[in-house]
């Protein structure tokens, strides 16, 4: 028995031991977050940026963009209009990593500047660790509206060249791969604005909208996610049924306009077919007064026709 119990012993012991381990790989309120990149902190909006770091925290990690003409709090590093931020998974050893592409980003750079790239805890808001980045924007600008959209709907694809030019090139591909399914050309104004309302004809996912000045082929790209068409076939579900409502009274309405005459004609069979019964019965009551009276005078004549006799 004992041979048996000191080998179970002993695995128990191991077992306890790990569990530390393992469980303290993250400490919750009492951990730190560590932030870092790879390269140059001097980039131009539309490089991509390499992030790394540690949390002990927790496993979850949000990363945000905070610098000038952006709310407090941040905005998520995908969509400079929405402050959830960035989630991020933290591994088991504490080590997250994460490749921003800032060209992928929806929305532009405010202004050339100081900005910070937040690592804060999404349990922990408090504990938050900031990488400083110098973002110098460019001249040239790309803007979708809007950024959702559904099978068949339209999106303007707006914004300025920077380097003078006549056209500009737009080109449509699934986001994270480089075949291109659509192409269009869009006309620069004297104040190197460019705008195109775009009807897109895709599948529901997600797609990169890239414009490039052939000028000096600076090129930005901007998201743009096509949803599932559910609401989108209700509506036009609801406007055929109510189209042909329309039509079915239409063409009720038509008919007595088209054929005046027919109408009148079948508005006098109306009036008739409403009459007959009355005169049917005014008829038969003038028959059987009549009647009556032809009677009661064959009767007076025979009592007559007896006293004479």
């Amino acid at each position: 028995m004992k041979r048996f119990l000191v080998p179970f012993v002993a695995c128990i012991v191991l077992a306890m031991a790990a569990v530390p381990a393992v469980s303290g790989a993250f400490s919750g309120q009492d951990g730190t977050i560590a932030i870092g990149h790879i390269g140059d902190n001097q980039l131009t909006w539309g490089d991509v940026v390499s992030l790394s770091g540690t949390s002990n925290v927790s496993e979850n990690l949000l990363l945000r963009l905070v610098g000038p003409g952006l709310p407090s709090d941040g905005v998520s590093l995908l969509n400079l209009s929405d402050t959830a931020g960035q989630p991020v998974t933290v591994g088991s050893d504490s080590s997250w990593s994460y490749i921003w592409r800032t060209s992928w980003t929806t929305g532009t750079l405010p202004t050339t500047g100081k900005y910070s790239i937040r690592a804060s805890d999404a349990n922990y808001p408090g504990i938050y660790s900031d990488f400083i980045i110098y973002f110098t924007k460019p001249a040239m600008t790309l803007n979708l509206s809007p950024t959702t959209i559904e099978t068949g709907e339209y999106s303007t694809v707006y914004g300025t060249t920077g380097v003078e030019t006549d056209t500009v090139k737009i080109n449509v591909s699934r986001y994270g791969e480089a075949t291109v399914l659509k192409m269009y050309d869009a006309d620069v104004d004297s104040a190197n604005k460019y705008s195109l309302p775009v009807r897109f004809l895709l599948s529901s996912g997600m797609y990169n909208v890239t414009v490039t000045n052939p000028a000096d082929g600076q090129s930005l790209t901007a998201v743009l996610t096509i949803a599932e068409g559910g609401t989108a076939t209700t509506a036009a579900t609801a406007t055929v049924t109510a189209t042909a409502t329309q039509i079915v009274t239409e063409t009720a309405t038509a008919t007595p306009d088209t054929g005046q005459n027919a109408s009148a004609s079948q508005a006098g069979l109306t009036i008739d077919a409403s009459w007959v019964l009355p005169i049917i019965v005014v008829i038969i009551i003038v028959i059987v007064i009549a009647a009556v009276v032809l009677h009661l005078r064959k009767g007076g004549r025979r009592r007559s026709r007896d006293q004479d006799l």
